[in-house]
C-alpha cells in the first residue's frame, strides 16, 4: 500500500497484518486486536466495539505508544469508555413502579427502577427471565447477564428530568447495548440500540404502562 497513515496499507503475510511503528497484528470483527509490538516488547490485546477500526489503532499510537517510549507517561490518565451522564433525578412516582409492555415487539417485557443508596437498580424482564442491572453515574458496575451475555458492566443515570439512560457492556464480547427510557406519568417509551454484533443494531421500542398511582 501507499498510505503511510493506514495500518491496512503496510502489508500482509503469514496470516498477520503489518502495522505502523514496526508492529504486526491479528484482526477480529468490531475492533478485536492482538497487536504485537516487538520494538516495545509488548502485546496489546483489545476488545472493542467500533466500526472505525483505524480509529482504534490510532488511539494506541496516540495514547499508549508515547508512554512506552518514555514520553508523557500520563498520556493514558483520564481515558474511559463514553457512557450516558447527567445530574438529573428520578421524577416523582416513577421509582419502584413496574411498567409492562403494552404494545410492540420489544424483547423487554417489563421495566422497573429501584433506588439502592446512591445507585439505581434497573430491573428488566425478557424471554430469559428477570435481570437486575446495577447502574451508577460515576463508575462501571458489574451485574448478571442481559440479552444473552453472561456478565455485564453498566454505567448511566438520569440525563434529564424524565429520561434515564444506561450503557450495558458484555464483558466477554464486543456487544454493548444503549438503553434510554422516557417516562411520562403512567407511560414509558424505551429505545434499545446495540453495537458489536452482526444482529440488527436497532431493536423494537419498548412501550410500557403502569397501573395508576394510588
Amino acid at each position: 500500500g501507499d498510505d503511510p497513515n493506514s495500518d491496512w496499507a503496510q502489508g500482509y503475510g503469514f496470516q498477520f497484518w503489518r502495522s505502523r511503528h514496526g508492529a504486526y497484528r491479528g484482526d477480529g470483527a468490531f475492533g478485536q486486536f492482538c497487536l504485537v509490538m516487538p520494538v516495545q516488547n509488548a502485546v496489546v490485546a483489545i476488545t472493542a466495539s467500533s466500526n472505525d477500526l483505524q480509529g482504534v489503532l490510532d488511539a494506541v499510537w496516540e495514547h499508549l505508544l508515547p508512554g512506552m517510549l518514555g514520553i508523557e507517561p500520563e498520556a493514558v490518565e483520564g481515558l474511559q469508555l463514553p457512557a450516558p451522564s447527567g445530574a438529573g433525578s428520578a421524577p416523582r412516582g416513577v421509582l419502584s413502579r413496574t411498567y409492562t409492555r403494552a404494545d410492540g415487539e420489544s424483547p423487554i417485557e417489563s421495566v422497573r427502577l429501584e433506588l439502592e443508596g446512591e445507585r439505581q437498580a434497573l430491573c428488566l424482564r425478557d424471554a430469559e427471565g428477570d435481570h437486575q442491572i446495577a447502574v451508577a453515574p460515576d463508575r462501571w458496575l458489574p451485574s448478571r447477564g442481559l440479552f444473552g451475555a453472561r456478565e455485564v458492566a453498566c454505567k448511566g443515570g438520569w440525563t434529564g428530568t424524565r429520561r434515564f439512560e444506561a450503557k450495558v457492556c458484555d464483558v466477554s464480547s464486543p456487544m454493548n447495548v444503549h438503553l434510554a427510557f422516557e417516562f411520562d406519568g403512567d407511560q414509558v417509551r424505551g429505545t434499545l440500540r446495540r453495537k458489536g454484533t452482526f444482529l440488527p443494531e436497532e431493536l423494537p421500542d419498548f412501550v410500557g404502562e403502569a397501573s395508576p398511582s394510588v
